[in-house]
């Protein structure tokens, strides 16, 4: 699969979550703005994390999913016996990746850094709640690191060519 995420594959999954029910009674029960499901619906967009959250709780599916990042075949009811998702630490890491990216002058798509802050979420979820924020700043920082060396050999790659 593609590192980007395409939006066309997010809607399609959308549309098979959504079956046979009006788009926009579906997305009130699931309790997303209609202002925001429009954007989704009628512009192709990625949601928020909270919202992707939504879609995969109320679906029984996982966010990788919705995303993309597993194949369509393996559509499972990953939520149903979890234990709750913690959606501000979740919020609050796609941001950090954000704005992280965007420090680092590199750009990254809202799925994206969806898909990374998912990652660094379930590492940091692992940690006693109250030595989480210390969690979080040490998997930021090496993240940072990690585009830094990404990005200083591409400019290395680039210099020699």
């Amino acid at each position: 699969m593609n590192s980007e995420i395409g939006n066309s594959d997010f809607k399609d999954r959308l549309k098979l979550l959504i079956g046979d029910k009006k788009p926009y009674i579906w997305a009130k029960e699931v309790g997303i703005p209609s202002a925001t499901f429009d954007r989704i619906w009628r512009e192709g967009s990625i949601p928020k994390a909270e919202h992707l959250l939504r879609i995969a709780k109320k679906s029984n599916v996982s966010v990788d999913w919705l995303l993309g990042a597993e194949p369509a075949s393996t559509a499972s009811p990953d939520y149903r016996d979890a234990p709750g998702i913690d959606g501000e630490l979740l919020g609050r890491l796609t941001e950090a990746v954000q704005a992280l990216y965007r420090e680092e002058n590199q750009r990254i798509g809202m799925g994206q850094s969806v898909k990374v802050a998912t990652r660094l979420y379930s590492e940091i979820v692992e940690v006693p709640e109250d030595q989480r924020a210390g969690a979080m700043t040490l998997r930021l920082n090496q993240l940072r690191r990690e585009l830094q060396t990404a990005s200083s050999r591409s400019s290395a790659g680039k210099s020699s060519a």
